[in-house]
């Protein structure tokens, strides 16, 4: 029982580290398209594994002897119920995700329209010398 808590602990936190340092490599916003495009074809081949290749498993001539078993029905409804949820899931975080991306691109471009340069303040107001730390000289 000891062993169990000495030994499964370091491997519980190697596995939190880990993730959590994966998250914040700058390599994962390169990565995101691929992990998009491999998650498109694996949903891509469950479809086809699930809808299209059990219309291929009756015979050549048209007649099906091959009747699937009350439990063959219950795993191919739990198999699609599974294949909806996740491709529904995965739909919802990506959008989810891509919202906050264009949220957090939105409030940067605003950011230099709430700096420390008040409309007024100076005679030449440009967005871009407060934005980039320049000082605009005051004539009052």
């Amino acid at each position: 029982m000891a062993c169990i808590g000495v030994c499964a602990s370091p491997v519980a936190s190697l596995f939190g580290i880990s993730s959590a340092t994966l998250a914040s490599l700058p390599i994962v916003p390169a990565l995101e398209p691929i992990l998009i495009a491999i998650s498109a074809v694996s949903f891509t081949i469950s479809y086809y594994s699930l809808y299209v290749l059990p219309k291929f498993n009756c015979n050549a001539d048209g007649s099906c002897e091959c009747a699937p078993s009350e439990k063959e029905i219950r795993r191919a409804k739990l198999n699609k119920f599974v294949f909806w949820f996740g491709l529904i899931a995965s739909i919802g975080f990506l959008s989810y995700f891509e919202v906050q991306k264009y949220n957090a691109a939105s409030a940067n471009s605003t950011e230099c329209a709430t700096s420390s340069c008040a409309p007024g303040e100076c005679e030449e107001e440009t967005d871009e010398a407060c934005c980039a730390g320049d000082s605009i000289e005051c004539s009052k």
